[in-house]
């Protein structure tokens, strides 16, 4: 009993540590050596993650709010294939937005990481009035949107 103690009290310890060290990687400031001459510095201010973090994070929290209303509004667009639309049209995005990460990836390269990650985030926001005006140009701007998808 002693021995199995003391495992877990160290597996618990490396386990904090562990994921201390990685909280800190990621959070952690990153200083750019102005010596450098193959580092090239592209959109606003200096390279991080947490702005990533915060962005993805609020995006999806809204879109999981948006979830109940989307269903609702397929149910009464197409009330025999309520599932089977919703299906097709989150396929359309998908593979929109399968096609298109490369793109995607080679102009955040070019245009910043932070610049294109707004412009991203707005393409993917602007089918959400359109759910009020219509269904139709909600479901049509939505598929398309994948073209622009962050994730």
């Amino acid at each position: 009993a002693v021995v199995s103690t003391q495992s877990t009290g160290m597996f618990t310890k490396s386990r904090s540590t562990t994921t201390k060290k990685v909280v800190r990687a990621v959070l952690k400031k990153r200083r750019h050596s102005s010596g450098s001459s193959n580092q090239l510095d592209f959109g606003w201010g200096r390279p991080s993650v947490l702005h990533a973090v915060v962005v993805i994070f609020l995006e999806f929290f809204a879109w999981g709010l948006l979830t109940v209303p989307v269903v609702n509004v397929t149910a009464e667009t197409f009330p025999s294939y309520t599932f089977l639309m919703n299906g097709m049209i989150q396929g359309v995005k998908g593979i929109l937005s399968f096609l298109s990460a490369p793109l995607v990836g080679a102009l955040s390269d070019v245009w910043g990481r932070k610049s294109w990650l707004l412009v991203t985030v707005f393409c993917t926001c602007i089918p959400i009035p359109l759910l009020k005006l219509s269904p139709w140009w909600y479901f049509g701007v939505f598929s398309i949107s994948g073209i622009f998808s962050v994730h």
